[in-house]
């Protein structure tokens, strides 16, 4: 069953819930709204909890900041804040939210998580004050412990805490039918149980910007992840290089942050700007004064900074790896390649090379982002989840 018929079997009384409904999302273990601030995601992950407000869902927020976090409060707008102590174990914050913040949750009507990671906290929760569960998982984290350790207690330990997590929720978000599908038949879930709900762009920030000057030919945001695949893209410019071709590369995040990236950049001669983490509504900005955008990562979930390029109108290069493959249509909305140097260097020349081609796949992927990603979109998918749980025995 799709997206769209899981959504339109909500019962139509279920909607009557939606209004003052109230809603805590616990973060992911360990991060705060500085976190969010410092690596510049803050604005764009406070989007959809903002529009949710404005559709009269009370939402609070348990981050792991401190009372450092209450520094955001201006800009949470009308999201509430629980900011619990930085550093402390979970049954030390589960003790504090008990004992400082019982009203507040015994007045919830649904907890959610943002990751898996930090869930204990919000089963916990769940069984104490008696509260309906959502939990959200952006990428499978028991997929991504097996993509990182080949320690079978590791991956067990990450299934246990995955089905555990799953089978106490009442419904499971993940951003992609791959994802639904992994939790399906990995823990014997139910479908109905599992929803897809794609990462959203806010597409008139994320928009086209006619006549920008293109200072560079690529641009890739990628934070220092071997999964990114950085050292492959910058192996790709000394193969072009030595081909006799000078490639201009833009490089936003963290991949760039480190002293090798920058002695490599450095030895081999390229052309390569590091910039750096940068906050996600400056990026426009920099996506413009770029041809063509390129991720060539060995594996994603359901990238934002793809969604993001190709809502600028960029034509963009993706490896075709899981969760890249599953947006970008070869030829159509996008470029796909393997993940070598060898044959990402001939994907960058082939783009390049052909200005039409560049226009055709940009033009093409703004549309698809606008079709299916848009926040109001996502936002609709959002609420349609909250009204199922809200009106669930």
């Amino acid at each position: 069953m799709g997206v769209e018929a899981r959504v339109a079997s909500v019962p139509e009384p279920a909607l009557a819930w939606r209004r003052g409904a109230r809603l805590a999302l616990f973060f992911t273990r360990g991060v705060s709204l500085g976190a969010w601030a410092e690596v510049g995601m803050l604005e764009r992950e406070l989007s959809i909890y903002r529009r949710l407000a404005e559709h009269g869902v009370r939402v609070r927020f348990i981050t792991y900041g401190g009372e450092a976090d209450r520094s955001f409060s201006d800009r949470l707008g009308p999201i509430g804040l629980i900011p619990l102590q930085p550093g402390a174990s979970g049954r030390r914050h589960l003790r504090q939210l008990v004992t400082q913040h019982w009203r507040d949750l015994a007045a919830t009507d649904v907890f959610k998580t943002n990751q898996l990671e930090g869930a204990d906290l919000a089963l916990w929760c769940k069984r104490l004050f008696g509260k309906k569960l959502i939990v959200r998982c952006g990428y499978p984290y028991s997929a991504d412990v097996q993509e990182q350790t080949g320690d079978r207690a590791v991956i067990e330990r990450a299934l246990r805490a995955e089905r555990r997590a799953f089978r106490a929720a009442e419904r499971v978000v993940v951003t992609s039918e791959w994802a639904r599908q992994y939790s399906m038949e990995r823990h014997g879930l139910p479908g109905e149980k599992i929803h897809v709900i794609p990462n959203y762009v806010v597409t008139d920030v994320f928009r086209p910007l006619p006549g920008a000057e293109k200072v560079h030919d690529l641009v890739c945001i990628a934070r220092a992840s071997p999964q990114k695949n950085v050292e492959g893209l910058l192996s790709a410019l000394e193969i072009l290089k030595a081909r006799g071709r000078e490639v201009r590369l833009l490089l936003i995040g963290g991949a760039g942050h480190g002293g090798a990236a920058r002695e490599r950049v450095r030895a081999a001669g390229l052309d390569v700007k590091l910039e750096g983490n940068v906050a996600s509504f400056a990026l426009p900005r920099l996506l413009h004064s770029a041809r063509t955008f390129v991720l060539p990562s060995h594996y994603e979930g359901h990238p934002k900074a793809l969604l993001e390029a190709m809502s600028c109108g960029l034509p963009c290069i993706g490896a075709a790896v899981r969760g890249i493959r599953e947006v970008i249509m070869h030829g159509e909305t996008g470029y796909l390649c393997g993940t070598t140097a060898e044959e990402i260097a001939d994907a960058i020349a082939r783009l390049l090379d052909d200005p039409e081609l560049q226009r055709r796949l940009g033009s093409a992927a703004r549309k698809y982002v606008l079709e299916r990603f848009a926040l109001d979109r996502v936002v609709e998918l959002e609420m349609a989840v909250l009204d199922e749980v809200m009106a669930a025995a």
